[in-house]
């Protein structure tokens, strides 16, 4: 069976860990945004009888916890004048 199907598509999934380490933020704060609604997840059971843990894109997880500039950079309004 080395054959694909061609009507399973593969997803590029990540678990909440792997989020939170890629955007720096808690697991729990990636929880608590799938609780709120904010971030889509998918829940899936990790075996039988076990529990659920979920598996999220990593662009809604980009979306929602998207990166900010900790300072926006000083500009002199004279160079400003000159560039325009």
């Amino acid at each position: 069976m080395t054959e694909k199907n061609s009507r399973i598509t593969p997803l590029e999934l990540e678990t909440t860990a792997h989020a939170a380490f890629r955007v720096e933020k808690t697991i729990q704060a990636i929880r608590a945004a799938i609780s709120t609604g904010k971030l889509p997840a998918y829940s899936v059971q990790r075996g039988k009888g076990e529990r659920h843990m979920h598996l999220l894109r990593p662009a809604d997880v980009d979306r929602v916890f998207a990166t900010r500039p900790a300072e926006l950079p000083a500009a002199d309004p004279d160079e400003l004048a000159l560039t325009g």
